[in-house]
């Protein structure tokens, strides 16, 4: 499937349909590629010229409006010396639920100034100019396209991205599993809570993200007191990972994003999801660890890229 390119700007929807992950790569191309990542306190980026990467985030925020994602946008920008010189590809990540024809986004809880902003608006006002083709994906999706770029993906891994929110994707041997809103489904959104459970951005109580979410990790002190063993997080972690296991059945689980990558030194959650686990469970499943915040980022511009059909080097 090839997206066109048109003399004014092209955006589209990806879901990782252009190319198998491994083969999305930058060699032989003339474009610049930027990926942004707009997350709930914070946007990272990334730029790609063809032959080396260049990383920048903004300073934190907490619900912002348009002019304050406009500012972190540019400060972003900036921090990694940003200036463009080429034809400019970018892979934009956005929270939220999207409009029907894909153009801006109707809902988002953590960034309120996203809303009925459309897209190409947003880029060209932190830009400065418009992008010649950009793409929308979430981050869970771009995460796990740049943690699985240059892997040989076997079986089924179901990535869990914790930050602000939490967000899900699975792949079958590379390939996307879809199951609503072109998605594997809204895990953040669960019920892992017992009885007086709190209640998520969302309005949802006991959802996952109000157990682990980054509001929900900063307010119990901190990953490492969160997450000890029989906290309320590590508890509903594994409470969902176990959901998980009977609803996907993955052979591989991967943590991404802000928290997520930093659980691999506080392990306490994963002795919850083996105890007594159920036998739907595939034999030699695993929990592996992403090892960086900028996965959504660089995902975002291979994304961006995946309209060449550029061959892994």
């Amino acid at each position: 499937m090839a997206i066109p390119r048109t003399t004014s700007t092209c955006v589209a929807t990806m879901h990782l349909e252009l190319q198998h992950p491994s083969r999305i790569s930058f060699s032989n191309m003339a474009d610049e590629l930027i990926g942004i990542d707009i997350g709930g306190t914070g946007i990272k980026v990334a730029h790609n010229d063809g032959s080396t990467w260049r990383l920048g985030a903004s300073d934190r925020y907490l619900k912002p409006s348009r002019a304050t994602l406009t500012e972190a946008l540019r400060n972003a920008l900036a921090d990694m010396g940003f200036t463009r010189t080429n034809s400019l590809r970018v892979g934009l990540c956005v929270p939220g639920i999207a409009s029907h024809n894909g153009s801006m986004i109707e809902l988002a809880v953590n960034v309120p100034g996203l809303v009925g902003w459309p897209f190409r608006d947003l880029l060209t006002s932190a830009i400065g100019t418009e992008p010649d083709f950009f793409v929308r994906s979430t981050d869970a999706q771009a995460a796990m396209l740049d943690w699985s770029y240059g892997r040989k993906m076997r079986g089924r891994t179901l990535a869990l991205v914790i930050g602000t929110g939490v967000g899900l994707w699975v792949l079958d041997d590379g390939r996307p599993l879809r199951v609503t809103d072109n998605s594997p489904g809204h895990i953040g959104q669960i019920d892992v809570g017992e009885s007086h459970a709190p209640i998520g951005f969302d309005g949802g109580r006991g959802s996952l993200e109000a157990y682990v979410g980054a509001q929900a990790i900063k307010n119990s002190g901190g990953i490492s007191a969160a997450f000890a063993p029989k906290e309320p997080a590590t508890l509903a972690l594994a409470r969902a990972i176990r959901i998980c296991h009977a609803i996907y059945r993955p052979d591989t689980v991967l943590l991404l994003g802000g928290i997520g990558i930093r659980l691999a030194n506080h392990r306490a959650f994963e002795e919850e999801v083996r105890r007594d686990l159920t036998t739907l469970a595939k034999p030699g499943w695993k929990i592996i660890y992403g090892d960086d915040d900028h996965h959504a980022a660089r995902g975002a511009a291979r994304l961006a890229s995946a309209e060449t059909g550029a061959q892994a080097d």
